[in-house]
């Protein structure tokens, strides 16, 4: 679960640098559905809520993925190794874990 104290510290931090902007509810339930279906694991509340703020943040060796889309191809490229999707369909994979929903390293 996210904590609110460290959600609120990355919101200061990133009010002055270029960060992806948050996805709309739409696109959210669609991931979500995604990960009901492929993963029979639900989106945590917390992340859902980030995602709509900001979609996906990296700061000094730490990532919170992101949804792979179209600014992210276009502005964040460095992003593309961390979309959601991507990363947890891989860990699933190559590993025996299936409890778990990663959303971050």
């Amino acid at each position: 679960m996210f904590d609110k104290i460290i959600f609120e510290k990355i919101m200061k931090w990133s009010e002055n640098r270029l960060q992806p902007k948050g996805l709309s509810i739409e696109t959210i339930e669609k991931v979500s559905d995604y990960f009901k279906e492929n993963f029979s694991s639900y989106l945590p509340q917390d992340y859902i809520e980030f995602l709509h703020t900001i979609n996906g943040f990296s700061y000094d060796g730490y990532s919170i993925f992101c949804c792979y889309n179209d600014e992210i191809e276009k502005n964040y490229p460095r992003y593309a190794s961390l979309d959601l999707v991507t990363f947890n369909a891989k860990f699933y994979k190559n590993t025996d874990i299936t409890d778990y929903i990663i959303l971050g390293i």
